[in-house]
């Protein structure tokens, strides 16, 4: 593994720079400063041996400015590379008025993790002259541009104040996703013109949960121009003080399922689908701390179990929601054939897969990603990809490998 410094003056003074000499396995460290946006990174690691640019002083690391990239958008970074981590940036739209993109990703496989966006299109007369090609905070991948990225992963980023204060769009949003097989999770978004998370072109099968999305146009939204959506799992979402909640719109196909979400105050209506089905979840206050500021929530919010167990982001703004005193730690040897019980009760774990290309099955459950979290109740979890172990409830869920070069089984983060 390498590790490369980028700095002010350093041997490495931009992100870029550090980017055209990195290799699969390198980490890139940025020290706290402010940084020229308008650029692109096309370096890409492995699905073994990621690419990880980090901020070592997290939300120190502040992106600033833009202009046109590699692909000819104006956006202040536009990821090419495809698996690669980046985590702990926040990426300042207020001086930018020109571009149409916190975060333009183009790649596959990355992880986008623990960063902040805000203030995208802010001044109201580059809003408006935005709408005819829109734009996002962060955009995976562009359909009309003809970029297919795959597998990509947004877990736990605050993006807020997208578009000016009051105004609406169909065009720019919080969340543009139009990348299959994605991850969109424990997000906190407050403060769009246009929907919190937009699944829109050609999205298929991608997984939107945990997220807390507040005071949009449109909460969350599901539909294909071009193509299909269809496999879209939308669950445990919190949708608060929207214009509209959660809908189907364009062309949606089978397997679009919505369950356990939470909806509230959402103005014209909590639901409307075409072909999806919604189950379970509760239209109730989720009792936010501060709905203009945090995605917290109280501790007697009915989306906290032993209620529906919708969680939401439950991301303050300034740092994630204290977290409570830590669960037993679960542990397990591997045998030969990778099976491992999860003692009855409650615990933090991480089940972490070897090498080899054969599927994950758990429970039932069939997963190929490297690294799993599980999340969920009772004997048969529900699966996410992610890095980040969880807190779960078993009665002795029984976890089966494939039998291969697994090195872990079950491991405390």
């Amino acid at each position: 593994m390498t590790d490369l410094y980028v700095a002010p003056g350093g041997a490495y003074p931009t992100i870029p720079a550090a980017a055209a000499a990195a290799s699969p396995g390198t980490v890139i460290h940025v020290a706290q400063g402010t940084y020229a946006g308008g650029f692109e990174t096309a370096a890409s690691g492995t699905s073994s041996a990621q690419i990880i640019y980090v901020c070592d002083a997290p939300m120190g690391c502040v992106v600033r400015g833009g202009g046109a990239t590699g692909g000819g958008e104006a956006v202040m970074w536009r990821q090419a590379g495809s698996y690669t981590t980046m985590s702990g940036f926040l990426l300042d739209g207020s001086s930018s008025p020109q571009i149409r993109a916190l975060l333009y990703v183009t790649g596959g496989n990355n992880i986008i993790s623990a960063n902040r966006f805000q203030s995208l299109l802010t001044d109201p007369a580059q809003f408006a002259a935005q709408q005819g090609s829109g734009g996002g905070a962060v955009t995976l991948a562009d359909y009309y541009q003809g970029s297919k990225a795959f597998g990509n992963h947004v877990l736990g980023n605050v993006i807020l104040n997208v578009g000016p204060p009051g105004a609406t769009s169909s065009t720019v949003h919080s969340v543009y996703n139009d990348s299959q097989s994605t991850t969109l999770s424990d997000n906190c978004i407050i403060g769009s013109a246009g929907a919190g998370i937009h699944n829109w072109g050609d999205p298929a099968n991608a997984i939107v949960q945990n997220n807390t999305v507040l005071s949009a146009k449109m909460g969350i939204l599901v539909g294909g121009s071009g193509a299909v959506a269809s496999g879209m799992t939308v669950s445990k979402n919190i949708v608060a003080n929207n214009k509209y909640g959660i809908s189907e719109q364009g062309s949606t196909g089978a397997g679009n399922t919505y369950s356990g979400n939470l909806t509230w105050n959402d103005g014209a209506y909590e639901y409307s689908l075409q072909t999806g089905i919604q189950t379970g979840g509760i239209s109730a206050d989720p009792m936010l701390t501060n709905a203009t500021t945090s995605c917290s929530i109280a501790a007697a919010s009915p989306a906290i179990p032993p209620g529906i167990g919708v969680n939401g982001a439950g991301t303050s703004l300034s740092a994630p929601k204290p977290a409570a005193a830590p669960p037993p730690v679960a542990t397990a040897t591997p045998v030969a054939t990778d099976t491992a019980t999860i003692p009855t009760g409650e615990y933090l774990v991480t089940v972490t897969k070897g090498s080899e290309t054969t599927a994950v099955t758990i429970n039932g459950f069939v997963i190929g990603s490297d690294v799993l979290k599980l999340s969920g109740f009772g004997a048969t979890p529900t699966i996410a990809d992610s890095t980040a172990g969880v807190v779960i409830s078993t009665d002795g869920s029984t976890i089966t490998l494939d039998g291969v070069h697994d090195t872990s089984v079950l491991s405390s983060p």
